[in-house]
């Protein structure tokens, strides 16, 4: 048996906080996991209670992880079934925002784009992206000696 909280959130699925404001629908309640599970899309069963079908999202205290309830079903038995998917932002934010990192977004391909992204399709049109060369990231963002990261996320169409 596990251990697990149910709630109900109506947070934007982007937000990093989804439980300010949410509902808890059920502290402290004795979940199992069913059959062999995937931490990341898992499957579990409780004991019925209609209350619980109003619950759209959950945090498991032994896996340490929140997710969303993507689906959720009742069998002659008594039993519900919750199919979930793991929230990222929410399972991972106080990492997130304790990361020191320089964060880029860039809404257009090409100009004012300055990073490149392999994994990004270029316009037909536009196969050029300007790029600047980036230093090893190191200690040179912090000056504290700690790793460091550079995000870039890129989107849009080109519009040059």
């Amino acid at each position: 048996m596990m251990a697990a909280t149910l709630y109900k959130t109506t947070a934007d699925t982007k937000s990093i906080d989804k439980i300010t404001g949410a509902e808890i629908i059920a502290p402290d309640i004795e979940i199992k996991a069913f059959e062999s599970v995937s931490i990341l899309t898992p499957v579990f069963v409780l004991a019925y209670n209609a209350a619980y079908l109003r619950a759209n999202y959950i945090y498991v205290s032994d896996f340490a992880k929140w997710y969303y309830i993507t689906d959720m079903s009742v069998d002659t038995a008594g039993r519900i079934f919750l199919r979930c998917s793991i929230d990222v932002r929410q399972t991972f934010g106080v990492a997130f925002i304790h990361c020191p990192a320089i964060i880029t977004r860039a809404e257009n391909i090409g100009k004012p784009t300055l990073y490149p992204d392999s994994q990004l399709p270029v316009h037909p049109n536009k196969k050029n992206i300007t790029s600047i060369i980036m230093p090893e990231t190191s200690s040179s963002f912090t000056g504290d000696g700690d790793t460091c990261y550079l995000l870039t996320c890129i989107g849009g169409e080109p519009t040059e």
